[in-house]
Order: structure tokens, then sequence, then C-alpha cells
């Protein structure tokens, strides 16, 4: 699984943001947010906000390239 496996849609409470979730087969999941001028960490083009299920932090100002290498990692737990 990669990045582009995420289906991105509007931010349900965050005007101009958007949102994405991935569910890893082991369950670990991702919740993938950005937008800018919305108070994230990261503009929802090229860097993003990420909350991992098993994580009590988010993870800011990620890259696509950044959540790949954050999916393979966790799939590998």
């Amino acid at each position: 699984m990669t990045f582009d496996n995420i289906k991105f849609e509007r931010h349900s409470a965050i005007p101009g943001a958007i949102m994405g979730r991935l569910v890893l087969p082991n369950g670990t999941s991702l919740s993938v947010v950005g937008g800018v001028d919305a108070g994230l960490y990261g503009n929802g083009v090229n860097t993003f906000e990420v909350l991992v299920s098993t994580h009590d932090d988010v993870i800011g100002y990620q890259t696509r390239e950044d959540i790949n290498a954050l999916i393979a990692s966790l799939s590998k737990e």
C-alpha cells in the first residue's frame, strides 16, 4: 500500500481542508489531513498531517514520500 491508496475528500469539520484514511492489513489506520490556512500541519498539496492509530501524537509536514516510508514501516509491525 502507498500514499496513492488514500482516498481523500473534503474535511467534514475544517473548511478548505481535505482528509483521508488508510487501514493497513494489520489493522493499523492512518488519518491524513491537510489544508492551506486550516490550522493543520500540512498544506494538503505536498505536505500532510498524519495520525497513526497506534501513536498518541500527530506527525506534521509529511511529504508523500515520507508517508510511503511510514506505511512501509507500519506494515511490518
